[in-house]
């Protein structure tokens, strides 16, 4: 609940600047070094289904931020990199 409210607020945000997106993905991480370290809700069903589903939740958001914080790169400028490789 608390990721899905926390990833809606970013899409919400936008447009992201680089700085914004920066520092989104370390509260991302901060938030979840915090959710791995509570107590499991459930500890019978095993500590694996909520770990994934943490990890899961929380990589969506961190791979979204990583995407903004790319480096822009147009079709000129791969072209131009693959020619003078090759």
């Amino acid at each position: 609940m608390i990721i899905l409210r926390f990833t809606q607020s970013v899409i919400k945000s936008r447009p992201l600047r680089k700085i914004g997106a920066e520092q989104i993905l370390l509260d991302v991480q901060a938030v979840k070094a915090c959710l791995l370290d509570l107590p499991e809700p459930h500890p019978e069903n095993g500590s694996t289904v909520y770990t994934k589903y943490v990890t899961k939740n929380t990589g969506q958001l961190e791979t979204m931020l990583k995407v903004i914080l790319a480096p822009d790169v147009s079709c000129e400028d791969g072209n131009r990199a693959s020619v003078s490789q090759g």
